[in-house]
């Protein structure tokens, strides 16, 4: 698997671009792994936004991204397996509330989670696709416990109901952003 692993970080683009929140994180304590192979530096070829992993714990990776205008974002990641799915958890470490003075001992952290496959010697990486769970929810609001605010989906379920609902629509048509597949960056360039 740490093979299999090594290029999965550069799914963590899409962090900032469709995943859905979610109060509680995708794995428990026994869900989580580490893997050395993921650590360096990402690309996504087509928007050159990068990705610095690094490890910041037993099992947990520190992540920088900076897009293509030299924009950083923070986060604390985890590596996670359920049933023979990979996952990746992430959380910022500030919120934008938080870069504009307000303490933020008082912001709810959230969490977004990736699914990785391979691809050859790359990943691909995808997310619960936004608009899928809007439709779904409005025909199955029961489904999966959820928010909204100003419009925007927030999963507030448990993470034993998160890993539930994931597991049941990895095969749902359309339930996952379209895939984007990551390289590792080469050293010196």
């Amino acid at each position: 698997m740490t093979k299999s692993l090594k290029l999965l970080v550069l799914c963590l683009f899409l962090a900032s671009t469709s995943c859905i929140p979610s109060q509680y994180p995708l794995y428990t304590e026994q869900d989580v792994i580490f893997d050395s192979s993921v650590l360096g530096t990402w690309i996504d070829e087509d928007s050159g936004e990068t990705w610095d992993i690094t490890k910041s714990g037993d099992k947990e990776y520190k992540v920088v991204q900076t897009d293509g205008d030299g924009k950083t974002s923070e986060y604390t990641a985890r590596l996670l397996t359920i049933g023979d799915q990979i996952f990746f958890n992430l959380t910022p470490v500030k919120s934008f509330k938080s870069q504009f003075g307000i303490d933020r001992s008082h912001l709810l952290t959230s969490h977004f989670f990736i699914r990785l496959s391979r691809d050859g010697s790359a990943f691909r990486a995808s997310t619960l696709d936004p608009d899928w769970l809007r439709v779904f929810l409005e025909k199955n609001p029961a489904s999966i416990r959820h928010q909204k605010l100003r419009d925007e989906l927030i999963l507030v379920a448990s993470t034993g109901e998160l890993q539930k609902f994931v597991l049941a629509h990895l095969e749902t048509p359309g339930a996952f952003t379209k895939p984007v597949i990551f390289k590792q960056k080469e050293r010196g360039k």
